[in-house]
């Protein structure tokens, strides 16, 4: 059964009712029906957008993996330059925002990176670069699930 309802000028500038809408909101992710039935996209291509942004890697190469094949990383040696660790961190937390919310093909690189955050190396950095050229080349990708 299907209720209609005219939209008054008042009712457009509130948010819809519900707890499920609520929830929807608080999250800050934009959800999107589906041509599927009861089926919605979850992504957050303005975010990683954003990110890409905030560290200048819209224009970067775009990479086909999180991170490089055979990619082993190790604490930084004695004498091996280093990072900013401040830079480094704002890094790994802005990607694990989008890795909690939309990109969970994240979490193994994110998990990695982030064990080297309080003593990044310049090796660690090139492979968190390969994470945001990954972002790059995936941008426009979201979750499917269904609803309710």
């Amino acid at each position: 059964m299907s209720v209609l309802v005219k939209q008054t000028h008042s009712m457009a500038l509130r948010p819809p009712m519900g707890a499920r809408a609520e929830r929807i909101m608080m999250t800050n992710i934009p959800i999107h029906q589906t041509l599927l039935p009861l089926n919605s996209l979850s992504s957050q291509t303005q975010y990683v957008r954003s990110v890409l942004a905030r560290f200048d890697m819209e224009t970067c190469k775009p990479a086909k993996s999180p991170l490089p094949a055979k990619c082993v990383l190790t604490k930084r040696k004695e004498g091996e330059a280093g990072v900013d660790a401040t830079e480094y961190l704002k890094a790994i937390g802005s990607l694990m925002y989008a890795m909690l919310g939309t990109r969970p093909d994240l979490a193994f690189a994110i998990g990695l990176l982030a064990r080297f955050s309080s003593d990044p190396s310049s090796t660690h950095w090139s492979s968190l670069v390969h994470v945001l050229r990954y972002l790059q080349h995936t941008k426009d990708l979201g979750i499917v699930g269904r609803l309710g």
